[in-house]
């Protein structure tokens, strides 16, 4: 007998949600402090949060995207606020 595969429905939403949140709130003064990743600031943890929402957005939408740029060199580009929150969305809503 075959097994059939499980799918799983995991809800994002509530997690996504929050932490555009977050994003939204982070003062300009903050961007350039660093994390506790080591050499990684505050803007390049945003970007990588970007990047990582669209690639995974795609991914679930069978639509493989994302830049593969490595956390350290990743930027933050103008509109960021606005942006990735909804990034954040379409991540949930995949």
């Amino acid at each position: 007998m075959d097994a059939q595969p499980t799918t799983v429905e995991i809800d994002l939403e509530p997690a996504t949600r929050a932490l555009a949140g977050l994003v939204r709130d982070v003062p300009d003064e903050q961007l350039e402090a660093t994390t506790p990743c080591v050499g990684i600031q505050v803007a390049a943890l945003v970007a990588h949060l970007e990047d990582f929402a669209t690639a995974f957005a795609a991914a679930a939408g069978k639509r493989p995207t994302g830049s593969g740029t490595p956390l350290e060199q990743l930027t933050l580009a103008d509109g960021w606020r606005d942006r990735v929150p909804e990034r954040l969305s379409a991540l949930a809503d995949a």
